[in-house]
């Protein structure tokens, strides 16, 4: 997995080392005055009033709402959505310093944690400093890498009205009084940044996310990680906290990521066999039932007491590392995501490497075939669309199924293969490890290293709480078979996937269904 993903990047600016520096030296300037938020404001406002005449000229572009805000993206702002104008005049509202956010989920908090009611002006940080001296607070920016089931959660980023893990995560730190209740809702102010977001339902056992937090004396990043810890449901936890340099972001730093997507071997059955034996226990043409409704308890059972035991085989498993092998490299990704088109430059990704683990028998008899893909990053959905188009490939015996779906000049339709297989495995920080490689005091941001306390435990989170989790939640919910039956019975793979007669060529030949639920 030591593949190195800047050797085929895309051009980007992002990419470009000189713009790079450049970048995060105008960082690591504005961070010298976010001691005083207020003050730091004011001078953003005031350089933008030296920039008026340009800013009326661009502001028919400027308020034309552009395509790259749609939510839950990875071009998105770190936590602040529609409200980055606005982010200095108001807490963000899916923080739990909202008021509207305590109620709706039961939050108290003892009263010198509280926001204030009004924004935070100068002379409220002044006084703040002048109140925590005897305290003698140390700032230092941190990255924390973070291991999470997000079953419950409706994803990372922090969202109006629903319960995210950003949200729990800034209340721990609130609790363990790391930030400051004028910071509470003001995610930028103490220069918040993740590496990526995992959707609804995703798991995570190396997210990483980066913050300035205040030390007491003598307080260790250890003694910080078992305390935030302490203010966190179970099944999210702190694995790690590293000292990092002023200018670092966990989301601009990151080099590469790898995600893993796990797949029970039932999966691989052969589509026309598999539908049969499904409409045998649960018929389409069942009083009540419509596309997409729900299997019965009972449905799932008898199904999965019939499938659990299904093996997959070595030819199964050759060609699904064929058919992911042609996602690798740098390919236009507008076909596996929602919101863009062909001519959005962003729908361009780098994969570095997609590859099929050995198969694993859990327990319960079950067996999975875990996948592993690393990329720099993914679009919303990408993975989930990319294994549901493989398996196609692989179980209607469609070889050049992909690379169609590739081209620009093809707009198709892909399904969507459940969350709960998915989970981002480990983040890289090759760029800025060789960048700090001369500097002895600060450490490497390297939590791939066997035999370190850090990596121990990562790898039991993974294998004891995330994969443990993976599979009973599939026993327990039969969210790949109720997948399945959606899929094989109302995804028309001819129209969706605009196959011809000649590209099928040695596929067997079901019976389409007539009825689309895509």
């Amino acid at each position: 997995m030591a593949d190195n993903a800047s050797e085929n990047k895309p051009s980007t600016q992002a990419e470009n080392p000189d713009v790079k520096e450049k970048t995060e030296a105008k960082k690591e300037t504005e961070e010298k005055a976010e001691d005083n938020p207020e003050k730091n404001s004011d001078r953003k406002r005031g350089h933008n009033n030296n920039n008026n005449n340009q800013n009326n000229n661009n502001r028919g572009r400027r308020n034309k709402k552009s395509k790259y805000d749609k939510k839950n993206h990875t071009w998105r702002g770190d936590g602040d959505g529609d409200q980055r104008g606005n982010r200095d005049k108001q807490i963000h509202a899916g923080s739990y310093a909202h008021p509207a956010m305590r109620k709706l989920f039961n939050i108290t908090l003892p009263p010198h944690l509280l926001p204030p009611d009004k924004p935070p002006t100068s002379e409220d940080y002044e006084a703040e400093k002048k109140q925590q001296e005897p305290k003698n607070f140390s700032k230092k920016k941190v990255a924390f890498l973070l291991a999470y089931l997000g079953t419950g959660f409706a994803g990372f980023q922090s969202n109006e009205g629903q319960r995210t893990l950003q949200a729990d995560f800034e209340l721990a730190m609130m609790r363990s009084e790391l930030i400051s209740p004028l910071n509470f809702g003001y995610f930028h102010k103490y220069s918040w940044s993740t590496s990526g977001r995992t959707d609804k339902g995703v798991h995570a056992c190396a997210q990483v996310c980066s913050a300035k937090i205040q030390l007491k004396p003598d307080q260790s990043l250890d003694d910080v990680r078992q305390l935030i810890n302490s203010h966190l449901p179970d099944k999210f936890r702190v694995l790690d906290i590293v000292r990092c340099g002023r200018s670092f972001c966990a989301k601009t730093g990151r080099s590469r990521v790898r995600y893993q997507y796990m797949i029970p071997a039932f999966c691989f059955w052969e589509r026309n066999e598999f539908r049969d034996l499904m409409l045998q226990v649960a018929p389409k043409n069942k009083a009540g039932r419509a596309p997409g409704t729900p299997l019965s308890e009972e449905e799932r059972q008898q199904i999965k007491n019939r499938i659990k035991d299904y093996r997959v085989t070595q030819e199964q498993l050759d060609s699904l590392q064929q058919a992911l092998e042609k996602y690798q490299g740098t390919h236009c990704f507008h076909n596996f995501t929602k919101g863009l088109t062909s001519k959005d430059a962003n729908a361009m990704r780098y994969i570095v490497s997609f590859k099929v683990e050995e198969p694993m028998v859990f327990e319960n008899g079950m067996q999975w075939v875990p996948t592993q893909v690393i990329g720099q990053s993914f679009l919303l959905h990408q993975i989930r669309k990319m294994i549901s188009v493989a398996l196609d490939s692989v179980r209607l015996n469609l070889p050049n199924l992909i690379p169609p779906m590739l081209d620009k000049k093809t707009r198709a339709i892909s399904d969507l293969a459940p969350a709960q297989g998915l989970f981002l495995e480990m983040s890289f920080y090759d760029n800025y490890n060789k960048k700090i490689e001369n500097q002895p005091d600060m450490e490497k941001l390297d939590w791939s290293v066997e035999g370190t306390v850090p990596y121990e435990r990562w790898k039991e989170f993974r294998n004891q709480v995330l994969m443990e989790h993976v599979v009973n939640e599939e026993n327990k919910e039969g969210n790949f078979i109720q997948y399945l039956y959606n899929h094989d019975l109302y995804f028309e793979v001819d129209a969706s996937y605009k196959l011809s007669h000649d590209s099928k060529a040695g596929k067997s030949d079901p019976e389409e269904s007539k009825s689309n639920n895509s």
